[in-house]
């Protein structure tokens, strides 16, 4: 069986976003001075570097290396920060958007796929008698409790639609693939994108994936 649904956060998942959104805040003053240190220590070098391989006046070359640093050092703080402020920014919106979508699956039969380079872990799950659903991507490689018997994708997203947090919730037992299709075999196939449902059964899945 498949559901798709939408619910508000659950306590324990708005205490992780606030909790991701606190360590985003705590990191900030952390990275400023890392990239201080760095751009410090890598300018530092190079000057000493040109001071002793050059002629020029040891001021001049200060001057150069101090500017060239500064400009670089502020890049790469504009660059870093931004990318955590628009993470802290999405899990705030996340929080106070409060909803979760929901692709919960049931199911007593999957067939593995093995993986194509880095193409990420690919499962087909029998839902009901005609129907398989695929769940695809590097988020679901096989470990002590997948693939489960029960087990929800949970995304989030913030205002402006993008993911802000992905889960998945195993919540029944661990399910041992029917068989395996191995990486040649696979490639071979086309399979379908994640959350994709086709008719049929696992018993014909490479006749119905056939290119």
């Amino acid at each position: 069986m498949i559901d798709e649904f939408t619910r508000p956060l659950s306590p324990a998942e708005r205490r992780t976003l606030e909790s991701q959104a606190s360590r985003f805040e705590r990191d900030r003053p952390r990275l400023k001075r890392a990239i201080l240190f760095s751009a410090v220590g890598i300018i530092g070098v190079l000057w000493l570097f040109t001071v002793l391989a050059s002629d020029t006046d040891w001021r001049i070359i200060t001057a150069f290396w101090a500017v060239l640093g500064g400009v670089i050092g502020a890049w790469a703080w504009r660059e870093q920060a931004g990318g955590i402020n628009r993470r802290l920014s999405g899990i705030r919106s996340a929080v106070h958007r409060d909803q979760a979508d929901v692709v919960r699956i049931r199911s007593d039969a999957v067939v593995e796929f093995e993986e194509v380079e880095d193409e990420g872990a690919a499962h087909a799950f029998q839902v009901d008698e005609n129907s398989i659903v695929f769940i695809v991507g590097q988020e679901f490689y096989p470990d002590a409790r997948f693939p489960n018997t029960d087990f929800s994708v949970i995304r989030v997203y913030d205002d402006r639609g993008d993911l802000a947090e992905f889960w998945v919730s195993k919540d029944g037992e661990r399910l041992d693939p029917v068989r395996r299709i191995d990486t040649p075999s696979r490639k071979r196939l086309t399979v379908p994108d994640c959350f994709a449902v086709v008719e049929g059964e696992l018993a014909d899945l490479e006749h119905i994936l056939a290119r």
